[in-house]
């Protein structure tokens, strides 16, 4: 796979479930697919905590 995949964004919504993006966040550093073609965007809504403690292990790995 390479440049000639296109280009996708992955859209997360989240509201108080840091383990389950956790997870999900995991599961996309394992995917089968060249990691310049996508983006994460996490849409947080609501939480009354920062989810910065559970994105920052995947900043190096994942365009988040």
């Amino acid at each position: 796979m390479g440049s000639d995949q296109p280009f996708v964004s992955i859209i997360i919504p989240t509201r108080r479930r840091p383990r389950q993006l956790e997870v999900c966040l995991e599961s996309l550093t394992e995917l089968d697919y060249p990691r310049n073609r996508f983006e994460v965007i996490i849409v947080d809504d609501g939480g009354e905590s920062s989810l910065d403690g559970v994105l920052a292990p995947f900043k190096k790995s994942l365009d988040i």
